[in-house]
């Protein structure tokens, strides 16, 4: 099974420059108020995982730039449903998404 990146790679990315923190794809948040809204939702007791995915352009063109264009949420097994919490701040950072799902089972957003 292929998976995008997790929240601390992500950070790792933008403290060595690969990622722009201010970057943004399309009407997305910029890349650091993503990559902080995966890094709270990592340490919450309802949370599984959270993956990103993106593009990156390579060093053959003038863009050269990694972006990210989605963030996933999955719930932990043992937990019966997200917060209300955790619903409101993915719905806040996430609300201009082309595609928006909140699932019983994760919360995706993905910018085209």
């Amino acid at each position: 099974m292929e998976r995008g990146i997790d929240p601390e790679t992500a950070r790792t990315l933008i403290e060595n420059e690969h990622l722009d923190p201010r970057g943004t794809q399309n009407r997305s948040p910029t890349m650091n108020t993503l990559v902080s809204l995966g890094e709270a939702f990592d340490i919450r007791d309802d949370v599984e995982r959270v993956e990103f995915r993106g593009y990156m352009i390579g060093p053959g063109r003038p863009d050269t730039r990694i972006t990210l264009t989605s963030i996933k949420v999955y719930r932990a097994p043992d937990a019966d449903e997200f917060s209300e919490y955790a619903l409101m701040g993915f719905q806040q950072v996430c609300h201009s998404a082309d595609e928006y799902v909140e699932d019983d089972d994760y919360l995706s957003a993905w910018w085209d």
